[in-house]
């Protein structure tokens, strides 16, 4: 992340794309203050460095920093609580900042008796931070990287000007994003469970009990003895089929059911029934819409369930690289009938140096590893449509990662191609990023050439129509291969040949003897 001083502050620039599909997600930004409140949180900082956590007998002030694009759970925030007379300062792991010595010593807490109570006076822009249990002993520099407590006798030796931040949410614009909820504003319960009667979370709303949790940034549905229920915003901006993934956990392992009902809407499942104890992901379909819907997440008396996450999309976007390529292997299925904005294709088969791109004309399943490809549109972000359905194609060689995966160029008998630039390239051992696609081409049927990288080119004839496809394809090839042979139109062989049209014969495989035309790039 960017460091950012006091003194000089960035303006940044937040490029929204355009389009009729666009959803919000909150972040939060900085924004300097003079004053401070209960129930907000804060960054502090002096000479660029902001207070982060207690480390031995100091708060440390190394870590960086950014101005906006923040989840609110970075560790160098503080969150204010009222006190008698001032505030308890709480770090982002939970506990609170104590100093109850008569001493430098910074220590932290969980234990309420036990917590230090501090006063904010602002002079000049920046804030003077005092221990008003303790002396009114003030957050000075130590002039190494780090703040300890010292005596008021010591004001006039230790930097003590700390500028104050306040978090502000910000709205941040994500093509196919209807929703995005982390529920980090409602009030969490570290000193406690906090029934969060006046529930209105950005528009949400709630049903009997409902509670922050400790740590802030979830919620739990129900209680022993009664149910609970949340309601999303009216999502008027979801007028098509999406997809919605919810991260969940039972208050213990007996605690597994959370019903979730559609308003002008159809869910699908409407009930998880099997939630373990600890955070677990699911995806669910939301099909029938209407005007106006609304999704209740409900518990019943007895069946405490935690919810942390809920994300409602239907597209995701992807950028294409400046050759107008990109692999992707979604784990949502994908409606990928061709648009002005991409074409999606399969690798249906390799005919010796061969591989045949056949495009793909609707929906396909979850993990389907793809190509896209639009020239056009090279170096822009695309929006595929999310599907809640797709089939399984019945010929396609690519391989696909939804999470990092390591990769070695020769696997056994098989070598590992990427795409590069419009390029088939031999895989370095490494590890391919997540939601990518690649080839996996069986060694000895590779042509006898030293060159790892395999040149793109387009040719006139269809490639094979498979289950769910029925198109004009495009095929990326070897340049002079040593297996088949190049002609120019002249019909002279040619064995170093420069960019341009060609005629190309397979000496071998299942098209032996057959001619295509084939352009070098």
């Amino acid at each position: 992340m960017k460091k950012y001083s006091f003194l000089k502050l960035y303006v940044l620039f937040l490029l929204l794309l355009g389009g009729n599909i666009g959803g919000k997600a909150i972040t939060y930004k900085l924004t300097k203050v003079t004053s401070v409140s209960s129930g907000n949180k804060y960054v502090f900082e002096r000479n660029g460095r902001v207070l982060t956590t207690v480390s031995s007998s100091a708060i440390q002030t190394t870590d960086q920093y950014s101005m906006t694009g923040l989840s609110g759970n970075e560790s160098y925030i503080w969150q204010l609580s009222s006190a008698s007379g001032g505030y308890y300062m709480k770090m982002s792991d939970g506990k609170y900042l104590k100093n109850t010595s008569l001493s430098t010593t910074m220590t932290s807490v969980n234990n309420p008796d036990y917590l230090s109570i501090w006063t904010f006076t602002f002079s000049d822009g920046v804030a003077l931070i005092q221990n008003k249990n303790n002396d009114n002993r003030f957050l000075g520099d130590n002039g190494s990287d780090a703040y300890k407590a010292y005596q008021k006798s010591d004001l006039s030796t230790h930097g003590n000007d700390i500028t104050v931040y306040k978090l502000e949410k910000e709205i941040i614009i994500i093509p196919g994003v209807i929703m995005h909820e982390t529920f980090t504003d409602v009030p969490d319960a570290t000193l406690g469970l906090v029934n969060t009667s006046s529930f209105d979370n950005d528009g949400w709303t709630m049903d009997d009990d409902v509670f922050g949790v400790a740590g802030g940034g979830s919620v739990r549905l129900a209680k022993q003895d009664g149910p609970g229920s949340i309601t999303t915003p009216v999502l008027s901006s979801m007028t098509t089929d999406a997809i919605m993934t919810i991260n969940v956990k039972g208050w213990d392992a007996d605690e597994r059911t959370l019903s979730v009902v559609g308003e002008n809407c159809t869910v699908t499942p409407s009930v998880l029934d099997d939630i373990p104890s600890t955070y677990t992901n699911y995806t669910l379909k939301i099909t029938d819409v209407g005007e106006n819907p609304r999704i209740t997440f409900s518990a019943a008396s007895g069946c405490r369930i935690i919810i942390d996450d809920v994300k409602i999309m239907t597209h995701v976007g992807l950028k294409l690289a400046a050759s107008g390529y990109a692999t992707y292997c979604s784990p949502h299925a994908l409606d990928l009938t061709p648009t002005d904005d991409y074409a999606a294709y399969a690798v249906s088969s390799v005919s010796g140096a061969i591989v045949n791109f056949a495009k793909i004309q609707g929906r396909v399943a979850p993990q389907t590893p793809i190509v896209l490809y639009n020239p056009e549109k090279a170096g822009q972000t695309i929006l595929l449509p999310i599907a809640t359905d797709g089939e399984t194609l019945a010929s396609n060689l690519l391989r696909g990662t939804l999470v990092p995966t390591p990769i070695t160029t020769v696997d056994g008998d098989y070598t590992n191609f990427g795409l590069s630039g419009g390029k088939f390239v031999r895989i370095n051992d490494g590890t391919i990023k997540a939601n990518k696609a690649y080839l996996p081409l069986l060694t000895s049927s590779l042509p006898s050439t030293s060159n790892a990288r395999l040149s793109v080119t387009f040719v006139d004839e269809p490639a094979e129509v498979n289950k769910t496809n029925e198109t004009t394809g495009i095929r990326a090839a070897v340049a002079s291969p040593s297996c088949d042979e190049l002609y120019d139109l002249h019909g002279r062989r040619v064995v170093r040949p420069g960019k341009g049209l060609y005629i190309m014969r397979y000496a071998s495989g299942n098209q032996q003897g057959k001619t295509v035309k084939v352009m070098i790039k």
